[in-house]
Order: C-alpha cells, then sequence, then structure tokens
C-alpha cells in the first residue's frame, strides 16, 4: 500500500515537474526582499520591476532595477493596512494615468469577509516617498483564500486558491467608490494558483502555480493555449510578463533570484482570426506567418479589438496547436484539480489509509489480547 502511494505521488511529480530552463536575470542582494510574493514591470520606467513582499512586511513597494538587482526606490503607501499583500498589477486608469494595483486578498484561513484593492498613480520620480492610495473593499460569495489578479483596461480579475480548484472572480472598472463592491464569477481555475499576469497589448494572460504556468488567449475565463512547466523553486510565488512579450518572469520566496523563461512560439503569436465569422470569408485559408517573424505588442498598446479570436497560432509542434479549451467547462477532474493538487491529495490519503490500518491493527491486538 505505501509503495503504492509513492509510485503514485512519482509519477506526478515526474509529469508535472519537468523544470524548463531559465536564465538568472538578476539576484537580489537587499534584505529587504525576501518574501517576494508578486511584481509587475512598470509602465513608465524601463527594464524597472515592481516588488513587494508577501505579509509581514509594511505596505510598501519596491522599483527594482532588472539589471542589477538594486532597489532603487521604496514607496510607503499611507493610511493603509498590510495584512496579507498576494499579487499586483500595473496599467493605466479610467483616464489614462499609468497605475499600480495591489492587492490584499490573502487569507489562508478564509475567514476575512471583505478584502482590500488598492490604487495608486506611478510615480514618475523614482526615489524614497509616501503615496496615498486609493482603496476599493471587495467581496466573495464566501470568504477565500487567493494571490493572484488580473488587470487590463476593462476589468479587474482575481483568481481564488483552493486546494482542488479555485475560482475567477471579476469586477468590471471603473469601480464606483469605496465598495464594498461584490464580484461575479465568471469561470474555474486549477488549484494552488500563485499568480497570474496579463501580457502586453492584453491578448493574453498566464496563470502559475507551484509547478507550471498555463497561457490563456482571450481575457478571463480565457481559452487554454499551452501548459509551460516552471523551474524548480522553493515555494514559487510571482511571476510577470515582460515587457516584449517574448518571456515570463518568475520569483519564489527564500529564493534571491528572478528568473527568465523563453516562452515557446505558439505562446506569444497573437491570435489567428475565425475565417468562420467573417461574412463573405474566402474558403481558401492565406499562409500563415512565421511565429518568430510576428511582433511583439509594446506595453501602451491596445488590446485587440475582437475578444473571440482563436488563441491557436502557427508552429512546427501539431500537439501543441491543438484547439485550445475553455478551463470553465471543458477540462477533466483531474486537470481541474491540477497536478500538485493530485500529489497532496495522492499522499494524505495514503497516510490516512495508513492511519486507518494501524488503528485496526492495534484494535486487533487488544482483542486478541483481551481473549488470551
Amino acid at each position: 500500500m505505501v509503495a503504492g502511494v509513492l509510485a503514485l505521488g512519482a509519477s506526478f511529480t515526474s509529469t508535472a515537474v519537468q523544470a524548463t530552463e531559465a536564465e538568472t536575470v538578476c539576484t537580489v542582494a537587499d534584505d529587504q526582499l525576501t518574501e517576494i510574493s508578486g511584481m509587475a514591470f512598470s509602465t513608465l520606467h524601463e527594464g524597472v520591476l515592481w516588488v513587494h513582499n508577501d505579509s509581514g512586511d509594511g505596505p510598501r513597494l519596491y522599483a527594482l532595477d532588472t539589471a542589477t538587482c538594486e532597489v532603487l526606490a521604496t514607496l510607503t503607501i499611507k493610511g493603509i493596512e498590510a495584512r496579507d499583500f498576494e499579487a499586483m498589477g500595473t496599467g493605466l486608469d479610467e483616464r489614462g494615468r499609468s497605475v499600480i494595483w495591489i492587492a490584499d486578498i490573502g487569507d489562508n484561513t478564509a475567514e476575512r469577509k471583505k478584502v482590500y484593492l488598492h490604487r495608486l498613480p506611478e510615480p514618475a520620480d523614482l526615489s524614497d516617498q509616501k503615496v496615498t492610495a486609493d482603496t476599493f473593499a471587495v467581496r466573495y460569495d464566501r470568504p477565500a483564500d487567493a494571490e493572484a489578479i488580473l488587470i487590463d483596461d476593462s476589468a479587474v480579475w482575481i483568481i481564488t486558491k483552493g486546494l482542488a480548484a479555485g475560482t475567477v472572480e471579476q469586477l468590471t472598472l471603473p469601480l464606483p467608490g469605496k465598495g464594498p463592491h461584490r464580484t461575479e464569477t465568471v469561470g474555474a481555475e486549477e488549484g494552488l494558483v500563485t499568480d497570474a499576469a496579463m501580457s502586453p497589448g492584453g491578448d493574453r494572460y498566464v496563470v502559475r502555480d507551484y509547478t507550471e504556468a498555463r497561457i490563456y488567449g482571450g481575457p478571463p475565463p480565457g481559452e487554454l493555449v499551452t501548459r509551460l512547466p516552471l523551474p524548480d523553486q522553493i515555494q514559487g510565488e510571482a511571476v510577470a510578463w515582460t515587457p516584449d512579450g517574448l518571456a515570463l518572469v518568475i520569483a519564489s520566496e527564500n529564493d534571491d533570484r528572478i528568473l527568465r523563461v523563453a516562452l515557446p512560439a505558439v505562446a506569444t503569436s497573437p491570435p489567428a482570426p475565425d475565417v468562420s465569422d467573417i461574412d463573405g470569408a474566402a474558403t481558401t485559408e492565406e499562409p500563415a506567418s512565421e511565429g518568430n517573424g510576428v511582433a511583439t505588442p509594446s506595453v501602451s498598446e491596445s488590446a485587440p479589438e475582437s475578444s473571440s479570436a482563436d488563441p491557436t497560432s502557427t508552429g512546427t509542434d501539431d500537439t501543441a496547436l491543438a484547439a485550445p479549451k475553455k478551463v470553465s467547462t471543458v477540462l477533466d477532474p483531474a486537470e481541474q484539480l491540477g497536478s500538485l493538487s493530485l500529489l497532496a491529495i495522492a499522499i494524505s490519503g495514503g497516510v490516512f489509509l495508513i492511519a486507518s490500518v494501524a488503528v485496526i491493527i492495534v484494535v486487533v491486538v487488544r482483542d486478541r489480547r483481551r481473549t488470551t
């Protein structure tokens, strides 16, 4: 029995954690940053990554130089409590100004009646300073832990972190007043999600857990494009899409490295138009362009006008280019649970079975002693 459980766990591990090659962008030497939990690239300052720590730090953000990992500036947000900062994102507000969103949404015991989103203007001057944020209270249908947000001009999405599965919660922008604002559940996700990020241009997004990244096309809940096993990390918590759209950067608690993971062509090529939806479209398809020759949109470019585009792209890997699936409706139970969740459940089940056998043995031994 024990051997079977261990073998089951090993099989999950071998399929879920095929470490992807990555390069170290830089190594953080500043001991202020010991538990990076969220990060997002600046929309104003080239080569600057905004990061924050997990719970235990104050309401602070750090501007990190990606060439050296030097902290260029520390922003202290006035008048708020940092109960459990878990995620962040950058974008534009309704007036077109560059803003930073911080999500105080961590809730390990699932008991918070309200969580908070903070939005502040991104400073043009990179210097240590105190700043003021707009704060919005948020409620779900029921309390839930969460560590991931996605931002674009039209909405904020929060992805909850269930052991077996999570939900995708949407708030439409702009938010009227301080709230509390009730989210709308618009989709499902796999378990143990630790961060997410929108691509430059907003036509794709990435969701990560402790072992892999999943790329989706369109706004949440999007179409699954591909899966990418991530490099082994102690506790992989953060992800951001690079401004050129060609790679991800990731970070882990208790790991001082910022890592760059190159994306395959299927994850970076823009969605192909669905010619079946175009009136009078020709039945003969034109040759598709090579994925490597497609220009990557910059951070300032807007998302494609059509959200119904097919994210299937051209390339040489027929398996990777198979038709994507709607995650909220088509994933089979094993995929919805997620590989790491299945491993945890398998181990927990094995422990339960071993404990049950031990109890039975103790009862039998006691009965025999009583009869003798």
